[in-house]
């Protein structure tokens, strides 16, 4: 919502502003954000107006005095802990792709499909840790 109280935006504004400010770490799916976005306008935080052919969503009275009283000041996905290697948000990155990937076949797969990607996850699992063993 914060994202919200600098100007009206619609969905993939909203997509792009958060992966900004988590400095690329962190990059909310349209499935996670779309149904956020109705939450706030049941109950009555944001409104949605239809601006040409995108939904754009501003902050009402009552979602700036939540917004301002927010005490939550930094959210995990905004700090990206890198312990100092610019490789780290990288592999981060890389990490959530899989994820998005395991998730598709596991929604949309086959049972063949699902045993090889099982198959690939586990192998891949394995090489990560012999990367930890060596010297």
């Amino acid at each position: 919502m914060r994202e919200l109280s600098d100007e009206p935006m619609h969905g993939y504004q909203l997509i792009r502003a958060v992966e900004a400010r988590s400095g690329g770490t962190w990059t909310p799916s349209p499935g996670s954000v779309y149904p956020t976005l109705q939450l706030l306008v049941d109950e009555q935080l944001v409104e949605g107006a239809q601006v040409g052919e995108r939904k754009v969503y501003t902050l009402t009275e009552a979602g700036r005095r939540a917004a301002a009283e927010a005490t939550v000041t930094e959210h995990p996905q905004e700090k990206p802990r890198d312990h100092g290697r610019p490789s780290a948000i990288a592999l981060t990155k890389s990490g959530v792709s899989l994820a998005q990937a395991l998730a598709q076949v596991a929604q949309t797969g086959t049972p063949h499909q699902s045993e090889r990607a099982i198959s690939i996850v586990d192998d891949a699992r394995r090489k990560l840790y012999a990367i930890l063993a060596e010297d």
